[in-house]
């Protein structure tokens, strides 16, 4: 790569010790409080619970610790944290509402739906409550609300909601497809008519009238295969299939469903429908012999909850071989590719879902031994093949890659290849996979700090302990610097990272700041001789430990936690807090 400035990954200096000559306490910026005071060299974040921090401290004999965030208290617990609840989902966001909504678990495994007055103090619990269409005004306080009963069907209850009344429905709901439409008028379910109650299908429910309309009928008789498929057992059923796996057992693409139906003669297959126009209103596409096969997880190249529904993909057994099946909605077709893979997978799209890449997907955690990210092959699908079939799939790489990306404007593909420990290879295509050029070998960081788009060209890279970015679209390539010698990974906010840097070369400790990544010297400093750090209201890709507020809305404060070390014991060491607002990281 060639380098702007000065040379990336070469470290001039050592940071600069924040302990002044004097003795004073460094200033510490963004409301920043303490804590709790430690030192313990063994000290280790876990996770959090809503804003409950977890920790720990000690190696062979462990003490689990919490501190809250906001009211700055203690506890000490199992390890388990039993005695620690996880976060309730809250439905109202505005603190000075007179009815705060949430949701808690209850002793069966299904939740509560409580609603707090905060005028009379009173809290009224809609028992088995599991979706509201919201939380109760003063102007309003009536509300709509599904409930499980014994028999695990769902009913419909609405009114004032301290007294609800349930609603007659023509229909036995089994299971909820989605939540309410954004203006609250109708939801998609899966139920059978009373009289078959078992017989079950895909049905919309008006809210308003409670008029129910047949989407998808419990029986189909002769149902055509789709292109791509295998076909094998009969096509007549009389009942759709619930199955956990494929969230619930049906998935929405734009104005149809994925869905998995019983059949007659006992097997179990996956439909798509249904079409309006095209010949057959449902396609078969596939019968599993036992359980269903696994899907690949799959992001978007956006960086962002998907706008367009994801191509779904699953890993199966057919003719003998193991192959990547693609569903590609757009032609109605299944594209299977010769699987490479042997551990699990993930994908990523490109924005306009034509092009694919599955890699093995990263661990949340290191294994036995020590592998946080397992390398594996590369294979792309072009679902614009006209083609389909083998002609769509392209084995890229037949292993060694730890990370792969998609950038959002459609015009390049990165991977990431790892080599003689500590150096990676970086990679960039055409989204196809055509026309590859190696852009780097250096010390690149793997998963979680792999390099990521951040832009519609710009690539984020950890290379060399100083993060950087390159344009995908420069050749050759030129490294811009965004911070150096930086520890930690970071919290991505848009054009702003929350990111510890200028680590030192004696203690390893950094300043931890508010850097604005378009040209890397607006600065905010939030302190000094920083260890480690996280955000209980940011949960990280990879993060199986931290369970954000559920009930946070986008412009709430950000708390970040950081444990303080300095070189000499002092009080100002260990854990602290600082106060992100919106209007700071504009």
């Amino acid at each position: 790569m060639t380098r702007a400035g000065r040379a990336v990954g070469i470290v001039v200096a050592a940071a600069a010790l924040s302990a002044c000559d004097d003795g004073a306490p460094p200033q510490r910026g963004f409301g920043s409080r303490q804590l709790a005071q430690l030192r313990d060299p063994t000290f280790s974040f876990i996770g959090s619970r809503g804003d409950v921090v977890l920790y720990s401290v000690g190696t062979s004999t462990k003490s689990y610790l919490s501190v809250d965030v906001l009211t700055g208290e203690t506890g000490a617990h199992d390890a388990m944290y039993s005695d620690v609840p996880y976060p309730g989902y809250g439905t109202s966001l505005d603190p000075a509402a007179r009815y705060r909504c949430t949701y808690e678990a209850d002793h069966d495994g299904g939740s509560n739906f409580l609603i707090d007055d905060a005028q009379t103090g009173q809290r009224t619990i809609v028992a088995k409550g599991g979706i509201a269409t919201r939380c109760p005004t003063d102007a309003d306080p009536t509300l709509k609300i599904w409930r499980t009963e014994p028999d695990g069907r769902w009913t419909l209850w609405s009114g004032r909601y301290d007294s609800l009344q349930e609603q007659p429905i023509d229909l036995a709901v089994a299971w909820l497809i989605q939540a309410f439409t954004a203006d609250n008028t109708a939801i998609n379910v899966v139920g059978g008519r009373h009289d078959a109650p078992d017989a079950l299908g895909i049905y919309s429910i008006d809210l308003t009238t409670l008029a129910v309309a047949e989407l998808v009928p419990p029986s189909a008789s002769g149902a055509a295969w789709a292109d791509g498929a295998a076909p094998a057992g009969g096509t007549d059923s009389t009942s759709l299939f619930h199955d956990n796996a494929y969230w619930g057992g049906v998935v929405p693409i734009g104005d149809h469903f994925l869905y998995w139906r019983q059949m007659a003669d006992g097997g179990v297959t996956l439909f798509a429908g249904p079409f309006a126009t095209g010949g057959a209103r449902e396609l078969a596409l596939y019968q599993r012999a036992t359980d269903a096969p696994p899907p690949v997880a799959m992001a978007a190249a956006e960086g962002q909850p998907a706008l367009s529904p994801l191509p779904l993909a699953w890993r199966w057994s057919a003719g003998g071989s193991n192959q990547i099946a693609v569903w590609d909605d757009l032609h109605r077709r299944i594209i299977a590719c010769a699987s490479p893979f042997t551990a699990e997978t993930a994908g990523v799209a490109s924005a306009d879902r034509t092009k694919l890449a599955f890699f093995v997907e990263p661990r949340p955690f290191q294994d036995a031994s020590g592998v946080f990210a397992p390398s594996g092959p590369l294979l792309l699908v072009d679902a614009a093949s006209p083609g389909g079939g083998p002609a769509a799939c392209n084995l890229q790489a037949q292993s060694g890659v730890n990370a792969a990306g998609m950038s959002p404007d459609g015009s390049s593909l990165f991977w990431l290849v790892p080599g003689t420990a500590p150096h990676a290879s970086l990679w960039l295509a055409a989204p196809d996979g055509s026309a590859p050029r190696m852009v780097g070998d250096d010390r690149i960081e793997g998963p979680p700090n792999a390099p990521h788009f951040v832009g519609p060209s710009k690539l984020e890279i950890d290379i060399f302990a100083d993060l950087v970015w390159i344009d995908t679209h420069d050749d050759p390539i030129v490294t811009h610097t965004i911070v150096e010698r930086v520890r930690g990974g970071a919290i991505d906010r848009g054009r702003w990272l929350i990111i510890g840097y200028d680590a030192s070369e004696q203690d390893g400790n950094a300043d931890l700041g508010v850097v604005n990544r378009d040209d890397g010297t607006d600065r905010r400093l939030i302190s000094p001789d920083v260890v480690t750090f996280f955000s209980p209201d940011v949960r990280p890709e990879y993060s199986t430990t931290i369970y954000p507020p559920l009930n946070r809305a986008t412009d709430d404060p950000i708390h970040v936690i950081y444990l303080v070390r300095g070189r000499n014991p002092s009080p100002q060491d260990g854990l602290w807090v600082a106060t992100i607002n919106a209007s700071d990281i504009p």
